[in-house]
């Protein structure tokens, strides 16, 4: 089964398995739940199970990658929780919902996604900037499809255009 479809607990060590013979890796520094149903959060077992992930030394860490504000408070009710994947717009939410100052609290760490596709009216580098300038976000995850974006924030982090360094 794929864990995008199934979120049944006794799936996490199966599939996080399956993946470390396939990577050749005996551990990964964190495993996310990618786009649960924030119902699938609730499920009795589940956090035993991302739990049981890290304490038998398969992850580091576990975190889950949020679609909707509604994941995301069920997300920072598991215990244990190390990080959110999430999008500008749910941020924005959190913030007023007081989730962000609960997952500050609790150390939560926090990948804004989809910067660039979120913030349409801005340039790809100041799409990146204010995201990572945001108090609630630790990394921004810049992934893009169009070969223009990325030249464009080469240029913008190095301060110039691309052409012009040796």
């Amino acid at each position: 089964a794929n864990m995008a479809e199934d979120f049944a607990p006794a799936r996490f060590r199966v599939e996080l398995d399956a993946s470390l013979r396939r990577l050749r890796f005996d551990h990964v520094d964190a495993i996310l739940l990618h786009s649960p149903p924030a119902a699938a959060l609730a499920v009795p077992g589940v956090p035993e199970a991302l739990a049981d992930l890290v304490a038998s030394g398969r992850a580091r860490f576990f975190g889950v990658s949020v679609d909707d504000h509604a994941c995301l408070a069920a997300a920072v009710r598991l215990p244990g929780l190390s990080l959110v994947q999430a999008t500008p717009d749910v941020l924005d939410e959190a913030a007023a919902s007081g989730v962000a100052q609960e997952m500050r609290r609790l150390k939560v760490g926090v990948f804004v996604r989809e910067v660039i596709r979120a913030q349409p009216d801005l340039a790809p580098p100041d799409a990146v900037a204010r995201a990572v300038a945001r108090p609630d976000v630790t990394c921004a995850i810049v992934g893009t499809s169009r070969p223009a974006h990325l030249d464009g924030l080469i240029d913008g982090l190095a301060g110039g255009p691309a052409g012009g360094r040796a």
